[in-house]
């Protein structure tokens, strides 16, 4: 009865997580990837197609979480928090990319011509096409410096089981761009 009581608080407290995160501010975005991949002495080159959501817990503190396509790792799934300032929209955020294992941090520009004053000749031109400043597609450019779980394995365990959950990375570097579709 106990172990029953147990998964049911635990389904109902999920639930509650889902509900209450779905009735808070939120953006989904498409983000495109180009990054290197440092293994032991090879850079390799990598991209990534993603999915993502960013939800508001307070007007400056969010959770990110994005998943999609990636070569060489065909798939990967990125879960952070982090905080954007109100007045710039300058966004910092960390957290852990689980496939393939690594910690990361990451920081935010947004595209200035939707978040700064449009100029009169982009009004202009917006205005010839029957179109206002919110037909704009707003966008964030973003870089992400990662440290991989093979740095565990290299100074602490001397095995492979974080070499091959990390794909053998050490550190991986992107630069991404976002476009917003709320």
């Amino acid at each position: 009865m106990m172990k029953h009581t147990r998964n049911l608080l635990l389904v109902g407290c999920c639930l509650f997580a889902s509900i209450s995160s779905w009735s808070q501010k939120s953006e989904t975005y498409l983000e495109s990837n180009l990054g290197l991949s440092i293994n032991d002495e090879l850079v390799f080159p990598g991209l990534s197609v993603l999915w993502g959501k960013r939800t508001f817990q307070t007007e400056k503190r969010f959770v990110d979480r994005q998943f999609g396509l990636a070569a060489p790792s065909l798939v990967t799934l990125k879960i952070g928090q982090g905080w954007r300032n109100p007045n710039t929209h300058r966004t910092f955020s960390y957290g852990v990319r689980v496939w393939p294992l690594h910690g990361y941090v990451q920081f935010g520009f947004p595209n200035p011509r939707c978040e700064n004053q449009v100029s009169e000749r982009t009004m202009r031109r917006l205005k010839k096409r029957g179109k206002s400043r919110e037909n704009l597609l707003c966008g964030e450019w973003n870089i992400s410096i990662e440290g991989g779980s093979a740095l565990i394995d290299d100074y602490f365990f001397n095995g492979s089981f974080f070499y091959e959950v990390a794909l053998w990375s050490s550190a991986i570097v992107t630069f991404s761009h976002r476009w917003y579709l709320d």
